[in-house]
């Protein structure tokens, strides 16, 4: 069954997935079909690059408008100069509630499916997405952020992020959340 049916799980899937998200960037890095080379989908931060005004103009409310601004300001000051710096190959991309499979106890990750954003992209974005995600499923919860500090453990178990990917990981949370 898919996560997002579940309600209860286990202690440690959300450490779990972290790792399977570690295992599958792992996998990706020996994939290549010409497809990859230049496809980005609708949702990945690459696009931030260049938003603009027309396209914030989407966000109905002034004050919502102005926050993602200021999100998307910091994720281009403090972030894009510094991508180079950062791990890239291939990513599932859309690591989220309806595309994590666990068994019926939730005690296990028993697939990812739906590899249709699979696109080369920084390894701290993909990272972002899934703690993102892992956050949201949880925020009912009093301690809902530690369901993101679970996945990024199981992580970095199979991914190591440096000093620069670490700081630009809350940035790329909050711009993907802004999305």
């Amino acid at each position: 069954k898919i996560i997002f049916s579940c309600g209860e799980y286990a202690p440690n899937l959300f450490e779990l997935l972290g790792e399977v998200t570690g295992q599958i960037n792992i996998a990706l890095q020996t994939f290549h079909h010409s497809f990859y080379d230049n496809y980005i989908p609708p949702w990945s931060l690459s696009l931030f690059i260049n938003l603009t005004e027309e396209e914030l103009s989407v966000v109905d409310c002034v004050e919502h408008r102005a926050i993602v601004k200021k999100i998307l300001k910091q994720f281009q000051t403090d972030t894009l100069d510094k991508c180079h710096l950062f791990q890239y190959g291939k990513i599932h991309g859309d690591i989220n509630e309806q595309n994590i499979i666990v068994n019926n106890s939730a005690d296990t990750i028993s697939a990812i499916i739906d590899y249709e954003d699979c696109h080369c992209s920084y390894y701290v974005f993909e990272l972002a997405i899934t703690i993102l995600y892992a956050i949201l499923l949880n925020e009912h919860k009093p301690d809902y952020f530690c369901y993101g500090e679970q996945v990024f453990k199981g992580y970095t178990k199979y991914i190591q992020l440096n000093n620069d990917e670490i700081y630009a990981l809350p940035i790329c949370i909050k711009l993907h959340y802004s999305h």
